[in-house]
């Protein structure tokens, strides 16, 4: 695939729903490991509702895919801030928050929450790159949703 140009419009939506959370009190914290030098500064809320941390992914093994190299990012910073009591990983392209989660969290402590795609994989432009790169039992698949 092609390399995307970092910039807000990548993550403007997410961004957006997280500054309008009603109630407030969530925070995000945005990994990066290559932006335009300006963007953190100027996105960077005096509250600190969201903030940029600069990951240096050089000494992560380069056959992990960014998938599975994402999880290995979020588990450092979660083990660098043992003071956080409530997480929730997302993706920052395609997702918006419309609610704190962490209300219901903290009404039902016990549970876990695991989220879903109830929507088609198709007709996703990603998505039928990606099976199709993948391509044998994956793409077959992946033409058999509807």
């Amino acid at each position: 695939g092609a390399m995307i140009q970092p910039n807000f419009t990548y993550i403007e939506a997410y961004f957006r729903s997280i500054m309008s959370l009603p109630g407030g009190r969530a925070k995000a914290v945005i990994l990066y490991d290559s932006l335009p030098e300006d963007m953190p500064r100027k996105y960077t809320p005096a509250d600190g509702t969201v903030s940029f941390v600069k990951v240096d992914i050089s000494g992560i093994d380069p056959l992990m895919g960014l998938n599975d190299l994402r999880y290995q990012l979020f588990e450092d910073q979660v083990k660098k801030h043992p003071e956080w009591d409530t997480i929730f990983m997302t993706d920052s392209r395609d997702v918006v928050v419309l609610h704190n989660p962490c209300v219901i969290v903290e009404r039902q402590p016990e549970k876990m929450f695991v989220g879903s795609q109830l929507d088609s994989l198709k007709p996703r432009w990603w998505f039928n790159e990606s099976f199709h790169a993948m391509g044998g039992k994956y793409l077959k698949w992946y033409e058999a949703q509807p």
